[in-house]
């Protein structure tokens, strides 16, 4: 396998982590605020943080976030080349 290929498994596999802490974030902060009698900002802050760790793991996952790119840029991938 080439330095690339593992790289983007790596980042990948750190966006899945990413993600899953997020859904952990936002599974707890759901359930806290149906327990509590009354929400409070800090309820909300840890909701909105979920919420964009969640979408920061997809970005790391779907490749939106050009980390292989910036760690190899000397290579030229072939739809680049046409």
């Amino acid at each position: 396998m080439q330095p690339k290929v593992i790289f983007a498994v790596v980042v990948k596999t750190v966006g899945l982590i990413v993600v899953l802490y997020g859904l952990e974030y936002f599974v707890g902060s759901l359930m806290y605020s149906l327990k509590a009698p009354e929400t409070t900002d800090a309820d909300k802050g840890w909701l909105v943080r979920s919420i964009i760790e969640i979408a920061f793991g997809l970005a790391l996952m779907r490749g939106i976030v050009p980390l292989v790119d910036f760690a190899f840029p000397g290579e030229i991938t072939k739809t680049q080349d046409d």
